[in-house]
């Protein structure tokens, strides 16, 4: 049978693997950074950090497609899709270059988001993300 777990996620990162290369960029703090009481931001020595990474990259024309269902995806937005192991959670000010360009991630609602996120036995498969060019 086809529809096994290991055997799409072994399907899954064989397309990945010939995707856009994309540069994960984001900051961190060094070890010691402490929390301003007065306006809740983290002082301290900021670290740059980065992570190439491949995805699938779909730029979504909303006039002629069914995304437009979704307020959140509007014309010029570039859709990501990573492998599930991928981590981009818990990043700050993460920002994604594709193609020389420097993108930031949307928010989106719960119900895009379910719409997305591949998970097959209890295994996150790939991870979709939203995206805006970074101004």
């Amino acid at each position: 049978m086809r529809s096994r777990p290991d055997f799409i996620e072994k399907r899954l990162r064989m397309h990945v693997a010939k995707a856009t290369d994309v540069l994960l960029k984001w900051e961190e703090f060094a070890t010691g950074a402490t929390v301003d009481p007065l306006y809740g931001g983290k002082t301290g020595t900021v670290v740059p950090k980065t992570l190439k990474a491949k995805a699938l990259i779909h730029f979504p024309n909303i006039a002629s497609s069914q995304v437009r269902i979704f307020a959140e995806i509007e014309q010029g937005d570039c859709i990501a899709d990573f492998a599930g192991d991928v981590e981009l959670d818990g990043k700050e000010n993460l920002r994604f270059v594709i193609n020389g360009e420097e993108w930031v991630q949307k928010k989106v609602g719960a119900a895009l988001a379910k719409s997305w996120d591949l998970v097959i036995g209890n295994a996150r498969m790939a991870r979709t993300v939203l995206l805006k060019k970074a101004t």
